[in-house]
């Protein structure tokens, strides 16, 4: 098994990136520059508005390709 040895800390380039939904549009501007692809995190129903689409509220991290996502919050959507 292949675990994350410092997760969040990102061992390799980052490529990708999980923000907020509600992440003001300049820091995604920014985050796009450095060559990022960027994925808004909605808002989860079941979770207090402060934190609802925050993303380590609602992504686990477990693995190098390997992520576990809240149950109801891409409800018709599949990822591969």
């Amino acid at each position: 098994m292949n675990i994350i040895k410092s997760p969040n800390l990102p061992e390799k380039n980052v490529k990708l990136v999980l923000c907020d939904s509600r992440v003001e549009e300049d820091i995604l501007k920014e985050i796009s520059l450095l060559g990022c692809k960027v994925v808004l995190v909605p808002e989860c129903k079941e979770l207090q508005h402060p934190v609802s689409a925050h993303p380590d509220m609602n992504f686990l991290h477990y693995s190098e390709r390997t992520f576990y996502i809240s149950k109801n919050l891409y409800e018709n959507e599949s990822f591969e």
